[in-house]
């Protein structure tokens, strides 16, 4: 079975794909270490870390896959690899998902967390919530989800992912919400579901 990644940005769908694949007997990357990793895309020796993480699992998911052009070495890296793309029904659909999301568990629980309060955040380590909104968004430091700025950010990582992947058969891109969603991921990797039907986890935020 070749190696499945997903590289939608987070609040795309992207839980329900992780239980999708290890309800269907597929063995998945730690996200947790995944998150460690990605701390670390700054240094020379991150590209070598990524490939690493990846020999351990068959499908992965969220940072640091969802970020920057991860896919690109990864896709590199491994002949056989597949690229799953999930996607909201809009940027402005996103963007209000992970935002809300974020408010709830790092901020006041109505507002877009603050500098302040992601440096605060204890998740992974404290202040990694702040070191990934950095890493990620091109956001000023006094607004980090300042919504043109991850809007485009969004919008982009769609864009370059379709041009970088255009006329190949290794991308498939889909929106978690199609009822046909687990039907033609399974296709897509070539797997017969136990369940064709994709659970919808993670909603506290729909």
């Amino acid at each position: 079975m070749p190696k499945v990644f997903c590289i939608g940005a987070n609040k795309t769908g992207t839980t329900s794909l992780l239980d999708f694949f290890r309800s269907n007997g597929f063995s998945c990357g730690d996200q947790a270490e995944g998150e460690r990793l990605f701390a670390q895309c700054e240094v020379p020796e991150y590209r070598d870390a990524v490939i690493a993480f990846s020999e351990k699992a068959e499908f992965f998911q969220d940072l640091p896959f969802s970020a920057s052009d991860t896919y690109k070495i990864l896709d590199e890296a491994f002949e056989d690899a597949l690229f799953v793309m999930t996607r909201r029904s809009s940027a402005e659909d996103w963007y209000q998902s992970l935002t809300r999301f974020h408010a709830v568990k790092f901020g006041d629980g109505i507002h877009p967390p603050t500098r302040t309060q992601l440096k605060k955040a204890v998740y992974r380590y404290p202040g990694f919530m702040w070191d990934a909104n950095r890493a990620l968004y091109n956001s000023p430091p006094d607004d980090p989800y300042r919504k043109t700025d991850l809007i485009a950010w969004y919008e982009n990582r769609l864009r370059e992912a379709r041009a970088y992947f255009r006329d190949r058969d290794n991308y498939l891109e889909i929106e978690i919400s199609d009822p046909d969603a687990g039907k033609k991921i399974s296709e897509f990797v070539g797997f017969v579901p136990l369940l064709p039907i994709l659970p919808h986890l993670n909603r506290a935020d729909q």
